[in-house]
């Protein structure tokens, strides 16, 4: 029997300009991008043109970017389908769950795309706090007693990492108070959306009703399916279906990454499917005794050859 297999998808912040262009090269994955431009057309979103386009303003806008890193991890994942590459374990920060849920086969590539698509819609229209994430290199019990009012810390990666969050003028202000403790933290690209924090919550009944319409008939998800919208104890509960408030609930609600990561095999190999290995690192500190490889490297155009190395390994 060989070693486990871990497929895990990026989070917000993996988007950049041009992350399909090379993609659009191999067969599966551009016929998967023009049936996914086929459903979002009729709400006037040209996902060809943002996956391809050399504009950064393009993927700075919250939509274009969830909709855009949604096509490329559905392409991907529609890619190792057609090889027979059966995952053991399906794990995945935040917007990643959505590559999740497809693969299970919770979702389909309808859903998959619109989930997205709806997630991306209800910031534009619901989230009124312009705020942003960012990684802080210190741990979630260091950083708790450091933050001040307005700043939240909805994430532990592991002992030595975490994410916090909230209005962009006063994150900005306390990451100078950080670098001055010596505590280095930089912001994540999130379009001006500060996910996971209670700023998130006005959002919830919209995105809720929104995703009803998507998510009609809740599927249980496999155990395969490690998931991070929801402490471990509660899986079998609040995270049992793949269903609306599961998507809304890992929007808004906190990412459980480091006590889920810990539940992964320690001699896994590990396969980050996305535009960018965004977290491949922190796996592979997580579990060291694993082998982690990412399937995207943000700003190289030569995805395919990236693609096909990773694969190599």
């Amino acid at each position: 029997m060989g070693r486990p297999l871990v497929i895990s998808y990026s989070g917000m912040g993996a988007q950049w300009p041009q992350m399909g262009t090379d993609l659009m090269n191999i067969p599966i994955f551009r016929k998967t991008a023009k049936r996914c431009h086929e459903i979002l057309k009729s709400k006037n979103v040209d996902l060809i043109h943002i996956i391809t386009t050399d504009d950064p303003e393009i993927v700075n806008n919250i939509l274009n970017a969830m909709v855009g890193m949604a096509v490329v991890q559905i392409g991907l994942t529609n890619i190792l389908k057609d090889l027979k590459v059966e995952p053991d374990f399906l794990f995945g920060p935040s917007f990643g769950e959505i590559g999740c849920g497809y693969y299970d086969g919770c979702l389909t590539e309808e859903q998959a795309i619109l989930t997205a698509y709806y997630r991306g819609l209800v910031c534009l229209k619901g989230v009124s706090t312009k705020g942003a994430l960012a990684f802080v290199h210190t741990g979630l019990k260091d950083i708790k007693p450091l933050v001040p009012k307005g700043i939240e810390a909805p994430c532990s990666y592991n002992p030595s990492c975490c994410i916090i969050g909230g209005p962009v003028d006063l994150l900005k202000e306390f990451i100078k108070t950080l670098e001055k403790m010596n505590i280095s933290a930089v912001l994540i690209n999130t379009c001006g959306i500060p996910s996971h924090t209670s700023y998130l919550e006005e959002c919830r009944p919209l995105l809720i009703s929104y995703l009803e319409k998507v998510i009609v008939d809740p599927k249980k998800r496999s155990e395969k399916w490690r998931s991070t919208s929801v402490p471990i104890e509660k899986w079998g509960v609040e995270g049992k279906y793949c269903s609306a408030e599961y998507y809304t609930n890992n929007f808004c609600g906190d990412v459980y990454y480091e006590e889920t990561c810990y539940t992964l095999p320690k001699d896994c190999i590990s396969l980050e499917i996305g535009p960018t290995g965004q977290l491949f690192k922190i796996i592979a500190e997580n579990i060291p005794e694993g082998t982690h490889l990412a399937l995207g490297q943000k700003g190289n155009l030569e995805a395919v050859k990236v693609f096909v190395d990773a694969l190599k390994e």
